[in-house]
């Protein structure tokens, strides 16, 4: 028999009994974003979220819970997953579409679902949500380092201080191989040897270039110094071409690009999507 109390419902939601919580979805008249506690506000999604519960939250998404929904404190479904430690479940509401804003929501303490993870000293959590492309920097470099620190939490400290790696896109995939380049694209690193990220390959190029030109100063000298006596300097000539054939004998690696239609681009390396 289906619950048929939210109480009853929230406890199928908590415990993962999928089964009679897709029963309890089907009822006619059952509203799945309406609270369960209206003390708190808590909603089925809330509940599970903060169980840990992936097959609930997966069942609860599919009958049409929306990622946004707040209780009486302002906090989403990710705020509860994030205050437990959840990294599966955060992983798993990204994907399913939660955004910038709710990434990034504030509660009425001023508390974002970072905020949670860092109080908590989840740091595989607060990796995967610094990762993502639409997390605040401001929030990351202001109070969120603060409480790591008032926490003790030395690794998450150590983690925020460092620039940011995006490692996954905005759907929560884990970004496998690639770089993310000045113009907002993911490219392909070369699988040669070393592997060369894009900033590796610029400052080789700059050292290159800049050994070029060296040597082209070195050659347009002696150049001069030797057709003193008849008036002529070949110098500059000799520096252009050593630096134009320094440029075009430069190896520079193969990389690709995949673009979204909106000019965006993409690359998830667990499930292949582009």
């Amino acid at each position: 028999m289906p619950p048929r109390t939210p109480e009853e419902a929230s406890a199928a939601a908590e415990g993962g009994d999928v089964v009679a919580l897709a029963a309890y979805c089907e009822q006619a008249g059952v509203d799945v974003n309406k609270p369960v506690d209206p003390a708190t506000g808590e909603t089925l999604l809330h509940v599970a979220s903060a169980g840990g519960q992936e097959a609930s939250v997966r069942a609860l998404i599919q009958a049409g819970c929306k990622l946004a929904v707040l209780d009486n404190d302002d906090q989403n479904a990710l705020h509860y997953a994030c205050n437990e430690g959840h990294l599966a479940i955060a992983r798993l509401l990204v994907q399913n579409g939660i955004g910038a804003s709710e990434l990034n929501r504030l509660d009425k303490y001023q508390m974002s679902p970072l905020h949670l993870a860092v109080e908590g000293g989840h740091l595989e959590l607060v990796r995967f949500l610094t990762s993502l492309p639409h997390a605040d920097e401001k929030i990351r470099r202001g109070s969120v380092t603060f409480i790591a620190q008032r926490h003790d939490h030395a690794a998450i400290v150590d983690l925020l201080s460092r620039p940011r790696e995006t490692q996954y896109d905005e759907h929560g995939h884990r970004v496998d191989f690639r770089s993310r380049s000045e113009s907002g694209s993911f490219s392909t690193t070369p699988s040669l040897a070393g592997g060369r990220t894009a900033a590796a390959r610029r400052r080789s190029k700059a050292a290159s270039e800049d050994g070029s030109m060296k040597s082209a100063s070195t050659n347009a000298t002696s150049s001069r110094i030797a057709t003193a006596g008849g008036g002529i300097s070949t110098g500059g000539a000799t520096g252009e071409a050593s630096r134009a054939t320094s440029r075009s004998g430069t190896p520079r690696p193969a990389a690709a690009t995949v673009r979204r239609a909106d000019g965006g681009a993409r690359f998830c390396g667990t499930c292949n999507i582009s």
